[in-house]
């Protein structure tokens, strides 16, 4: 199916057209991109835009002629929604404190008043939970770290392996943070 729409984008602009208007009404990719948005904590508004944009990117996508899908169409429209959202995540995400400096002692005074102690110690508590390779790359992940910088640092075959663990640690992360509501909630109230 993936190839026959790739096919029909490079064919003309009307059947470029017709593809990102089915791809658009589809109401089943429309709501599991934005479904999957908001469970990472994306708001409605924004994952609707994002969802715009991932049909632009994959309709841009089209006209690479190596262009491969080794998903279904759906999965592969999720992933650059969650890349997009991701990206705009990580911007915000520089102007807060990281996990690395979370855990240090010395931690700034004006990051103090921020995070009490009870709560670095909620995390440390957590973080503590997980294996030491969970830990190492969910901290390189968390300052920013390319994924194939934590991959030659960890010494994974691949950029890949290094994000399917990365995907792996954080669903641990969540299973123990689930797993305790009281944590749950005293970290929420911390972010």
């Amino acid at each position: 199916m993936a190839e026959d729409l790739i096919e029909k984008v490079r064919t003309s602009i009307s059947g470029r057209d017709e593809v990102i208007k089915s791809l658009y009404k589809d109401p089943s990719l429309r709501k599991a991109v934005i479904g999957t948005l908001v469970k990472l904590g994306c708001d409605e508004a924004q994952a609707k835009d994002h969802f715009t944009d991932a049909i632009i990117s994959f309709i841009k996508a089209c006209y690479r002629p190596n262009l491969e899908i080794k998903s279904s169409l759906t999965n592969y429209i999720i992933g650059t929604a969650k890349n997009i959202w991701l990206k705009g995540v990580t911007k915000s995400k520089k102007e807060r404190p990281t996990q690395d400096m979370l855990l240090k002692d010395d931690i700034a005074p004006i990051e103090d008043t921020l995070i009490d102690q009870e709560k670095k110690l909620l995390l440390k508590e957590v973080l503590n939970q997980l294996d030491e390779t969970c830990k190492k790359v969910l901290i390189l992940w968390s300052i920013n770290k390319k994924m194939k910088a934590i991959a030659q640092d960890l010494q994974y075959k691949s950029e890949g392996m290094a994000r399917k663990k990365k995907h792996q640690c954080l669903q641990r992360l969540y299973a123990i943070v689930d797993a305790h509501p009281h944590i749950k909630q005293e970290l929420s109230s911390m972010l």
